[in-house]
């Protein structure tokens, strides 16, 4: 009778653990790495239990990648630890050469890591630089480039709401991690007024202009300016709000390749 008692109480610990820990979201999408700051070639995630290496390159899209694993996407650096201890410089015999510590087999660091939203098939990721290799994330929802060419697609990753003024007629309310699609003037420019509620008043932030190419599409990111990665030499915060522009070009067709001929004959 103890015996059964026990089994029980085990048995209702159990499924008491099991209701209190939900599972692991996960997620399967696609998912592109930008660096704000220089390229990151010594980068990598882990898939399926193996660590896959990627390269983030500055301020433009990596290659797309498919992914499928814990909604929680956490990056690696592979640092080789040092040696031990150097011998004595005046011991330079082959047989003390051969008794010096060889450099230990890589070991993967955490680098950072970001939370993907379990509704969407496609995010941009950006990392930016702030400890010695250690990156902040921020993940922009759906795919950069579903909107027509010759447009700019607007994102807030600032801390609060911006008002957006475009081409001085139209104007949007973004909360962050929101984004506006928007078209330029009839000049294929693109001015832009933006400004924040602050002290119970609004407070106009920085004003811009951006020239958008018929056969280009342009992700324009609001963030703080404050980053240190945006900061001056000085450590000056230049603006209170930093503009950030990454732009896509159209690829052109097969037939446009130089050496293939134009099947329609004209030129």
């Amino acid at each position: 009778m103890p015996l059964r008692f026990l089994l029980l109480c085990l048995f209702l610990v159990a499924t008491l653990r099991g209701a209190e820990e939900p599972p692991t979201p996960s997620v399967n999408l696609t998912f592109s790495v930008v660096s704000w700051g220089d390229s990151i070639s010594d980068l990598y995630y882990k898939s399926g239990g193996t660590l896959k290496k990627i390269v983030a390159p500055a301020f433009e899209p990596s290659a797309s990648i498919q992914y499928t694993g814990p909604a929680e996407l956490v990056f690696y650096t592979r640092q080789v630890p040092t040696s031990a201890a150097a011998s004595d410089s005046s011991a330079e015999s082959s047989a003390e050469v051969s008794t010096r510590s060889k450099p230990g087999k890589a070991r993967e660091t955490e680098a950072g890591r970001v939370l993907l939203p379990t509704d969407e098939t496609r995010v941009t990721i950006l990392l930016a630089p702030t400890p010695p290799g250690h990156y902040q994330g921020f993940v922009i929802p759906g795919d950069p480039t579903k909107f027509p060419f010759g447009q700019a697609r607007l994102i807030n990753l600032y801390n609060q709401p911006l008002a957006i003024k475009f081409n001085r007629s139209g104007a949007v309310l973004l909360k962050p991690n929101e984004s506006k699609v928007v078209a330029p003037g009839a000049d294929s420019s693109l001015v832009i007024e933006v400004a924040a509620y602050k002290d119970d008043k609004w407070k106009r932030l920085l004003d811009n202009i951006f020239t958008l190419h018929e056969d280009e599409q342009a992700v324009v990111i609001l963030s703080s300016g404050d980053y240190k990665f945006f900061r001056t030499g000085d450590g000056d915060v230049e603006s209170e709000v930093h503009v950030t522009v990454l732009r896509q070009r159209k690829e052109k067709p097969a037939t446009d390749k130089p050496g293939t001929a134009n099947p329609s004959g004209t030129h």
